[in-house]
């Protein structure tokens, strides 16, 4: 239905948004009388503008096939419940967190209430209320959310799809932040021995995810002859599927060199969070938030190599990035200005870190008295 634009009217360089934003100019006059195909069509092209990036766009297309939906099928239905959830995804996408949880909530009550309550549409709806409630930091309740969704998971025999992956890795990520170390690894083990069986792109690149945040709670947990095959094989999944200079390679490289630093090889940590951070620095905007790593990992080195005048400004800048990305209790933030204040202490500059170290400690108690703790000083 969408069609395209003929060759001998565009030429042959034609682009998908192009062809996408014809069709969206069309539809609205030529199937005006037609709600149901109408509401399909628009489904369709909120999806594509998704795909592409162009999320107003994607957002504009999908609220309208959600209001036609309504009109032709009712606001109790199957297919109003399924486009209201992809309309909540797609408002995450944007970062319109609050309309995004309250439509994800209104789906699933739906399913609930016409008999679908333990569906794989409630499972995946389930994996995005989790999402909004942890970064809302009501961590319980979110490991609550993906619990229920992993039960109907279990229940339905959809172990072996990608958005089980999704929620056991999540899983993991939340028993990690609590300082359940070995509950993650068991909810990342059963991770990988599943995605590992999916052959598509995307569970891969999440195969390699899940590989890099097991090595890191075998890094928190000392074990680290465990914990380096498991980094080195996500670096190695990463530049396969992502690219050589893709800047999630530099995440797992940035654990690498953290894993080097605490075994005490301080110039192989210096090296692996150099190559980490050249390849940020080309990828990213300056104060993205992922620089952080490569810089408390090259820093921290640098300290413990006996080169504090060298790692001061790479700490100072993931100081900054930290204060002005994270909120003030966070524990990647204090991570962040004790490894600064040691670096200043190292050079006999007393008064500033131990104003820092304080600052660290206070921050550190709130965290401690929350029960959240992560799974990486990184």
């Amino acid at each position: 239905m969408l069609g395209s634009p003929a060759v001998s009217e565009k030429g042959r360089d034609v682009k998908v948004i192009d062809v996408l934003d014809e069709s969206a100019q069309r539809i609205g006059t030529e199937l005006a009388d037609q709600p149901e195909v109408l509401a399909s069509i628009e489904h369709t092209l909120g999806f594509s503008y998704g795909q592409i990036g162009n999320i107003d766009a994607s957002v504009a297309h999908t609220k309208m096939s959600m209001d036609l939906t309504a009109q032709v099928y009712g606001e109790n239905s199957t297919q109003y419940a399924f486009v209201a959830n992809e309309y909540a995804n797609i408002l995450y996408s944007k970062g319109d967190y609050a309309d995004s949880e309250k439509f994800c909530r209104e789906s699933i009550d739906i399913f609930r209430q016409i008999g679908e309550g333990e569906s794989g549409n409630v499972a995946n709806n389930l994996i995005l209320l989790g999402l909004l409630l942890a970064d809302k930091g009501q961590l319980a309740e979110a490991e609550q959310t993906y619990g229920e969704s992993l039960d109907i998971f279990r229940k339905l025999d959809l172990m072996e799809t990608r958005n089980a992956g999704v929620v056991l890795g999540n899983l993991g990520v939340l028993a990690a932040q609590r300082g359940d170390f070995d509950k993650a690894a068991r909810y990342y083990k059963e991770d990988i021995a599943m995605e590992r069986k999916l052959p598509d792109a995307f569970s891969q690149v999440s195969l390699a995810t899940t590989l890099q945040n097991l090595g890191a709670v075998y890094k928190q947990k000392g074990d680290y002859a465990a914990a380096e095959p498991l980094i080195r094989e996500a670096i190695e999944m990463r530049r396969k599927l992502l690219g050589e200079r893709h800047p999630h390679v530099a995440i797992a490289q940035a654990h690498l060199s953290d894993l080097f630093y605490r075994e005490g090889e301080y110039e192989k940590a210096i090296q692996e969070a150099q190559s980490a951070l050249e390849l940020q620095r080309a990828a990213l905007p300056v104060g993205h938030a992922d620089l952080a790593r490569s810089l408390l990992a090259l820093g921290q080195a640098l300290t413990a190599k006996g080169e504090a005048a060298r790692a001061e400004p790479f700490l100072r800048e993931a100081v900054e990035i930290r204060r002005t990305t994270l909120t003030s209790s966070s524990p990647l933030l204090s991570s962040a200005e004790s490894a600064l204040g040691e670096c200043l202490a190292a050079q006999n500059k007393f008064r500033k870190p131990k104003l820092l170290s304080l600052a660290a400690l206070r921050r550190s108690m709130r965290v401690k008295a929350k029960k959240v703790i992560v799974h990486s000083t990184l």
